[in-house]
Formats: C-alpha cells, structure tokens, sequence
C-alpha cells in the first residue's frame, strides 16, 4: 500500500536562498568571495529552492575560509531540526 504523505514536503539547501539557489553552493561560496554563508530550511516546490523559506542561519566568512568551512556550521543547523528542533 502507497502512503501519500500530508503537509509540505521540505528541504534543508545548504546555503542562503534565494540568493545562493542551485547546486554546490557551498563550493561556490569561496570563488564568489561571500562574506556570508549558511542553511536554509524551506517548503519544495515545483521549481528548485524557490520559496517559502522557513528557517536560515548565516555563517560570517572572509578570505581565509575554504569551501570546506561552513560545511559543518550548515551540517550542525541540519541536525539540530531534524532532530527536534521546530523549523517553523
């Protein structure tokens, strides 16, 4: 039997939508020089990190920062929702 789940479907990217939408946006983080990176919680659409943010916390970065950094600041804010802690 097929459970059709209720509610919204959502989505941890792992950087600050709408700004850094799309794929490997950690990586790009340091080639874009950002001053800020993150992770943002948000409902999925029909459309890739669209909308309807739902929770984001920003990570400050300068030039000595790898792509590597931020991964486990992001990764911490991951966890911290999906276990317990309330997105909304």
């Amino acid at each position: 039997m097929l459970v059709v789940p209720t509610g919204m479907p959502i989505n941890f990217h792992d950087a600050l939508l709408p700004r850094d939408a799309g794929a490997h946006a950690t990586a790009w983080a340091v080639p874009d020089r950002a001053t800020r990176h993150g992770g943002t919680w948000h409902v999925m659409t029909a459309q890739a990190d669209a909308r309807g943010i739902l929770a984001q916390r920003t990570i400050p970065m300068d030039h000595t920062d790898t792509s590597v950094f931020p991964a486990p600041s992001t990764g911490r804010f991951m966890r911290e929702r999906e276990h317990g802690g309330s997105v909304v």
